[in-house]
């Protein structure tokens, strides 16, 4: 429409109205020809400029790669996730600025793709991810590189220009250690233009420096300039480099990390229980509830004390879809409340959640009367069901379930706010998970693996209201597999005559 608008205004300015004009026949004529040659002008050049960006998305769609993930499980490994938005936002924003030249419906195009490109955020929270896998799980660039994690290898390999913005973002995330892992895998391509060398020259001498490796910095730094010595910026950081250098090479600092963070560490890269207890056993329970009479529940206790237990085939497969389906349009990144009662987000969890009342389907009530008849437990103060996903070295760092300042752990399990603190917490795994994403309890040194069904319970309060501090837990970044968990905590209010003794 609006390019027959602008058609229609063309001819209403260069036709001629008036009525002297058109009483004269050879006059009349003489315009018409002329307002032809013009009219075929402007059309052959408005079609030539058409074709030109034609050509142009042509030739971008056929130098791009196409994104072969179709299912669910194909986005298990870290590369492929991190390819696919890598390469979409690359594809897409070229050609974003391709049809923005277009004067025609293409320029409608261009405004859709403005709201489907992964924003700098996304891009960003997708390799700080990918940055932390490689950390904890100490995982060779060159592997990453390559598409394989351990003995699993991705359906894509990172490409020359993938692996640099990798690099390009550690930077902007002034992770410098990762940026020079990143940068010094991306100088090892072969067949690297000029400029291209100069470009990874460049921040590999300068994040080298931040991360304290002052000789290799220089040695950088000194070949950007043998190749091009006209740029001031580096030339003023190599002088820099090289008098640091001469006043004595510093050691290359160890990361600082607090010896629960090391705990947190040693239990996520080591799978299964790291403890053994003779007196943990498996065991069918009804809890005297008619409910569960003819079909008991498969229990492992995983420790006496804090109580913790795994209930195994808790849900079923069909029970898991139906929980994902309506958990899916709702899904946002997870929150952490601060002191001050706000939901901020933070870097030591990273997951997207959603919520389900017990209203909305008959799936998410049974979970809650299922939990009810395994605790003996109100549901009527307990929170609804939390949905998670986790994605690229998805994890939630050392943590507890119940609020933790000294007034609000003890006495009647009220906290300042004057909410009823989390007496207990069920956790259901809605997916098996190949490698990580396990459960751990930094204080017993457990580690629980994700069984597909399966739900852990334990209680986070005495019956006096205080808190367990032995129930401090973490969930480890993910590294292989999609890690789907689902949430219900429940309230102290309600509970005092039904706590377990």
């Amino acid at each position: 429409m609006r390019l027959q608008v602008k058609w229609l205004l063309l001819f209403v300015q260069i036709l001629p109205l008036s009525s002297s004009e058109t009483a004269s026949a050879v006059g009349r004529l003489q315009q018409l020809r002329s307002n032809d040659d013009y009219l075929n002008r402007v059309t052959q050049d408005f079609i030539i400029s058409q074709e030109k960006i034609l050509d142009d998305l042509r030739r971008h769609l056929k130098d791009s790669h196409p994104i072969i993930i179709e299912k669910e499980s194909d986005f298990s490994h870290p590369v492929d996730q991190v390819s696919l938005i890598l390469n979409f936002h690359r594809k897409w924003s070229s050609a974003w600025d391709i049809l923005q030249e277009s004067e025609s419906q293409l320029k409608y195009l261009a405004q859709d793709l403005d709201d489907m490109l992964p924003a700098e955020s996304e891009l960003d929270e997708a390799t700080r991810g990918l940055f932390r896998l490689q950390k904890m799980y100490k995982l060779p660039v060159n592997e990453l590189a390559s598409g394989r994690v351990f003995d699993f290898p991705a359906l894509s390999q990172l490409s020359r220009k993938d692996v640099f913005e990798i690099g390009v973002a550690a930077y902007r995330q002034q992770d410098y250690s990762s940026c020079a892992d990143w940068m010094q895998k991306s100088l090892d391509e072969p067949d690297l233009s000029q400029s291209e060398r100069l470009d990874i020259l460049d921040y590999l001498h300068f994040c080298l420096y931040k991360a304290h490796n002052v000789a290799q910095a220089l040695k950088y730094a000194e070949q950007y300039l043998t190749m091009d010595d006209s740029n001031e910026r580096v030339r003023k950081n190599f002088e820099w480099i090289l008098e640091e250098f001469h006043s004595g090479i510093p050691q290359i600092p160890e990361p600082y990390i607090s010896e629960e963070m090391q705990i947190y560490n040693d239990l996520c890269t080591r799978n299964g229980t790291s403890q053994l207890d003779s007196s943990l056993h498996c065991f069918f329970d009804d809890n005297h509830d008619p409910r569960l009479l003819l079909q008991p529940v498969k229990v492992e206790l995983l420790s006496n004390y804090p109580y913790i237990v795994m209930w195994h085939d808790f849900v079923s497969d069909s029970e898991i879809d139906t929980l994902k389906i309506l958990a899916l349009p709702n899904l946002d990144r997870a929150t952490v409340q601060t002191d001050r009662g706000e939901q901020v987000f933070a870097d030591y969890r990273v997951s997207q959640t959603s919520w389900l009342e017990d209203s909305e389907d008959a799936v998410v009530d049974g979970i809650s009367k299922g939990i009810s008849a395994m605790t003996n437990l109100s549901m009527e103060t307990a929170e609804s069901l939390q949905i998670s996903n986790y994605g690229i070295g998805g994890q939630y760092e050392p943590h507890y379930d119940f609020a933790t300042d000294e007034s609000e752990m003890i006495g009647n399990g009220w906290n300042s706010s004057g909410v009823l603190n989390r007496v207990a917490t069920t956790l259901i795994y809605l997916s098996d998970v190949t490698h990580g994403g396990d459960t751990v309890f930094l204080r017993l040194g457990l580690s629980v693996r994700p069984v597909k069904g399966s739900a852990v319970f334990w209680y986070n309060q005495h019956p006096d209201g205080s808190g367990i501090l032995h129930t401090r837990h973490a969930a480890c970044p993910v590294l292989l597999g999609i890690k789907w968990v689902a949430n219900k905590w429940l309230h102290y209010g309600g509970q005092q005559f039904r706590y377990r003794c």
